[in-house]
């Protein structure tokens, strides 16, 4: 193994360690009331180890939710701009974001319901946005400009759909929403369809 790859996998083991850390601190107490020291001992990581890669744990927060959403995978978009295909494809990426949220819900229900805490929410929030903009950007192809306002708009109404989706603590939800993201899909893909190529 070359010495950059050791130090990739000493990175990544690094990196793992301080987010498993969090995720069981978050089980004890809220985001606003956790320390750096906190973190680092809870994961074992040294203090100087955490500062050579974050200036605090806000950035590490960000980190965390950008690196979990990362490992979501979307084995089944496609290639294409037909409504068809965006429409398929904007529900693969719905779905997938639900499954993740059911995955990690013991986190998201301690950190937004049994321990609120502002800044984890809105952390969560901007990832979730850059997230669902990135992939509307992706699968739309029509005019920057025109892409961006749909971007800002449907993935802003997402995240309050996933933020509810979190508070209710019911995951028997998840056909209800689903159905109902359809329809506004259906709506975008029609609008589109009709109106984002006549765009100059």
């Amino acid at each position: 193994m070359k010495n950059n790859e050791k130090k990739d996998v000493r990175v990544t083991r690094t990196y793992s360690q301080l987010i498993n850390g969090l995720i069981v601190l978050l089980n004890e107490k809220c985001f606003d009331d956790i320390s750096v020291s906190e973190i680092c001992e809870a994961s074992g990581v040294h203090r100087a180890t955490f500062y050579k890669h974050f200036n605090d744990k806000f950035e590490f927060l960000n980190f965390c939710f950008n690196s979990m959403l990362k490992t979501i995978t979307f084995d089944y978009l496609k290639l294409g701009s037909s409504p068809e295909i965006i429409k398929s494809n904007i529900m693969h990426f719905v779905a997938c974001i639900l499954e993740f949220i059911d995955d990690n819900r013991p986190l998201f229900t301690s950190a937004c319901i049994e321990k609120p805490s502002a800044v984890f929410l809105s952390s969560f929030d901007n990832a979730i946005n850059n997230f669902c903009t990135d992939k509307l950007n992706a699968v739309l192809t029509a005019p920057m400009h025109r892409i961006e306002i749909s971007s800002v708009f449907y993935s802003g109404a997402f995240v309050g759909v996933v933020k509810w989706y979190i508070q209710t603590s019911n995951p028997n939800m998840y056909d209800d929403i689903m159905d109902f993201i359809e329809h506004r899909v259906d709506e975008l893909c029609s609008f589109y369809e009709n109106n984002l190529y006549s765009y100059n």
